[in-house]
């Protein structure tokens, strides 16, 4: 009797007993790895994606201008708009006039600051920024803008260092003593002069050395306008120093909202796009007009035609005469008498060495003392007729060729006797 042997364990199973042999199957961890792999790139590929939203909402949410509450950079402006916030200020950021202007709800309890380096807001927008709110921040304003914000004030170039409270300004009182860099201003002379008027404008200027003040506060008619020449008490990296965070707080908190306004180029005029007439310079339209004249003419001038145009079947028969006389004409027309002389004598070089019997190969000179040989004449007259002798007109030129016609025939005729 024989035994049958125990069934094995199917392949595919992950778990299970044998209860045969009491064996137990389970699935080894690189299996696993290999039947999840699909799952495990999936996930990972996932995770990939979600770090590069992050990283890509983050960039595109942070902003790197300078005095941005969004910036959370050294010249950024995040940690004091945080703080007005913790105070109950609600900071709202704009990038034009029109932004600033659709925020505004109540102007009497409202801040506005406006930074704008680079010049982008036009006169007229200055002077419409000044009725949004009761407190109006300038920082750093140019030489230009003082004409709308504080014409009493003149540019007195950069400043930079540690100035104690020296007015009454509350927000200045506080701070005590404040360090930061930026620009200072002068109150101009007629400016200062005392008036007795109790509804006249008060100008204040504080943190200032030497008559240059980095801080100016005019009150006039219930409206305040600070001119904040020291603009770094407000970044990121400057805030903690001295008094400066007191200064920013107590300046930019007094009111429920603070428009945070920033211009750009949102802030440029923009009007309908201009016509090609309006670009066009006036001396373009008759200087193309003469172009295309000269340009008509100069087509007329080289590609007129000298008669119909002669059809020849190819190939075409060219007489030697009909050549010679071309090349003869094209010597005359350039004046070239040298290089006719060299083709005459050349070709009378050739035919006088084969008249003689001497190879191709025979030198100029030998030519000449056959030749004289033959003839019995001088040497040196036969020399000066195919070497030296140079035509100096046309006529010279006729009578050279005649005697090289006739030394040719004389060689033929000594030969032929």
């Amino acid at each position: 009797m024989s035994l049958d042997a125990p069934p094995r364990a199917h392949s595919g199973a992950t778990a299970g007993a044998d209860a045969s042999d009491g064996r137990v199957l389970t699935a080894s961890p690189r299996r696993m790895l290999r039947r999840r792999r699909g799952l495990l790139v999936l996930a990972t590929a996932v995770v990939l994606v979600a770090i590069a939203l992050v990283i890509i909402h983050g960039s595109a949410t942070a902003s790197a201008d300078p005095l941005d509450v969004t910036n959370p950079g050294p010249s950024g402006a995040r940690a004091v708009a945080q703080v007005l916030g913790q105070q109950g200020v609600d900071v709202i950021p704009a990038d034009s006039l029109s932004a600033a202007r659709a925020q505004v709800t109540a102007p009497s309890d409202t801040t506005v600051l406006v930074y704008d380096p680079k010049g982008y807001m036009t006169g007229e927008q200055r002077r419409a920024l000044l009725g949004l709110g009761t407190d109006v921040v300038v920082v750093e304003p140019q030489l230009l803008d003082l004409d709308q914000y504080a014409p009493q004030l003149g540019l007195a170039g950069a400043r930079s260092g540690s100035y104690p409270a020296d007015c009454p300004v509350t927000a200045v009182q506080k701070a005590g003593t404040v360090s930061g860099t930026g620009l200072g201003y002068r109150v101009l002379p007629d400016a200062a002069a005392p008036s007795a008027s109790p509804s006249a404008e008060i100008i204040t200027p504080c943190l200032h050395s030497s008559g240059v003040a980095g801080l100016v506060q005019i009150a006039d008619h219930g409206r305040t306008i600070t001119i904040l020449g020291l603009g770094s008490i407000l970044q990121n990296d400057t805030i903690a120093q001295d008094g400066d965070a007191a200064l920013a707080l107590n300046l930019l908190g007094g009111h429920h909202r603070l428009i945070w306004y920033l211009s750009t180029f949102a802030d440029l005029q923009q009007g309908p796009a201009p016509s090609l007439a309006e670009l066009t310079p006036a001396w373009l339209t008759p200087l193309l007009t003469l172009f295309a004249l000269v340009g008509v003419a100069a087509m007329v001038w080289r590609g007129r035609r000298f008669g119909p145009i002669v059809v020849e079947n190819l190939p075409v028969v060219v007489r030697s005469s009909e050549t010679m006389e071309g090349r003869a004409r094209l010597y005359s027309r350039a004046n070239a008498r040298l290089r006719a002389l060299d083709a005459l004598r050349i070709g009378t070089i050739i035919r006088l060495a084969r008249l003689t019997g001497l190879p191709r190969t025979a030198a100029v000179d030998e030519v000449i003392d056959a030749v004289a040989t033959l003839l019995g004449r001088d040497r040196g007259e036969i020399a000066s007729l195919l070497l030296d002798t140079l035509p100096s007109n046309d006529s010279a030129l006729v009578q050279f060729s005649d005697q090289l016609l006739t030394l040719e025939a004389d060689v033929a005729a000594a030969i032929a006797a």
